[in-house]
């Protein structure tokens, strides 16, 4: 056992999310670990989820509660880092819940190994009852600094900032990107690795259960889609003053991501997005040829689709199950 006693602060942003709030307040008051500082941000909601975190707020004592207009996602867990006051903090989506071991497990593996930041596998859980786990095989507990920041570039090692727990001094300086309302977390997450020296723990196996609902914002393709390029380009200007390797491979998934929104536009019935994605992507076409983890069956996908968006889409549409 750890002999730490360190204060874990828990931001979780609130709106509209009356049906699954209580589950989980609920799985994170079942931890196994204390203290706990446990910060619930309002972010304007109409329904009854305010209500709902001032009841638990009045049970227990180390909930707070915070109410404020609505500013979106980046916007309430900013909020709840100016008022935390752990040593740790970690983030957590008010529709989702924990496994009642993943604060203590995520805090004992970063004192351990002498990290700032440490990371866990996490299930997508769908309205079916079925679910899918997402883990890095690794076969270290650790995973490099660089090589970190390409993981989360690819998707490998996902940039969200739910499954992790971070050092308050690595991240209360950082602020969450506003202007984006999808995908907030990759630039902050990779501001938060570029900003300290050490190496990622890594724990591979799944402490966190992501709610896959069917009217999220990640649910089907509409103009905040396009915020996934806005993201990267942010992720951009933050790597590349680091390693010009590192750069070439975000230009590289921008191009990536374009052909992947392209697609789901056109499965959308929402073709009038495919000039703009093509147009944002333009800059960045012929980057693509560079990083050599990408195979060049991807990288000829990619150029196909942007390049000949009605003849992609149509075999897409015939070949997709």
């Amino acid at each position: 056992m750890m002999e730490t006693k360190d204060v874990i602060s828990v931001i979780i942003p609130v709106y509209n999310v009356e049906s699954y709030l209580a589950e989980c307040i609920d799985s994170v008051l079942a931890q196994d670990y204390s203290p706990l500082e446990i910060i619930l941000v309002d972010d304007g909601s109409t329904d009854s989820s305010h209500a709902i975190c001032e009841q638990y707020a009045t049970a227990h004592s180390h909930i707070k509660v915070i109410q404020q207009e609505n500013r979106g996602l980046a916007g309430a867990r900013n909020t709840g880092l100016r008022h935390c006051t752990g040593e740790w903090i970690a983030f957590l989506d008010s529709d989702d819940w924990i496994e009642s071991t993943m604060y203590r497990s995520l805090l004992e593996h970063a004192v351990e190994h002498n990290v700032n930041i440490s990371a866990c596998g996490f299930k997508h859980c769908f309205s079916d009852g079925s679910s899918k786990e997402t883990i890095i095989k690794n076969n270290s507990n650790l995973i490099p600094k660089n090589q970190a920041l390409e993981l989360v570039v690819k998707g490998s090692l996902s940039g969200a900032v739910w499954n992790k727990l971070f050092s308050a001094k690595t991240i209360k300086h950082l602020e969450f990107h506003e202007k984006l309302r999808f995908n907030e977390d990759g630039p902050f997450t990779m501001e938060a690795i570029l900003s300290q020296d050490e190496a990622i723990a890594y724990l591979p196996i799944s402490l966190l259960n992501y709610r896959r609902r069917a009217n999220s914002l990640t649910a089907s393709f509409n103009k905040n889609s396009l915020l996934a390029i806005d993201s990267l380009e942010i992720t951009l200007g933050l790597v590349t003053p680091a390693s010009k390797c590192l750069a070439k491979l975000v230009q590289a998934y921008i191009v990536f991501a374009g052909a992947t929104l392209v697609l789901k536009a056109a499965e959308s019935s929402a073709p009038e997005y495919i000039p703009i994605v093509r147009s944002r992507t333009k800059p960045y076409l012929f980057k693509l040829i560079y990083p050599r983890t990408l195979s060049l069956s991807k990288k000829v996908s990619c150029l196909f689709i942007l390049l000949c968006p009605r003849l992609s889409t149509k075999l897409w549409k015939l070949i997709k199950p």
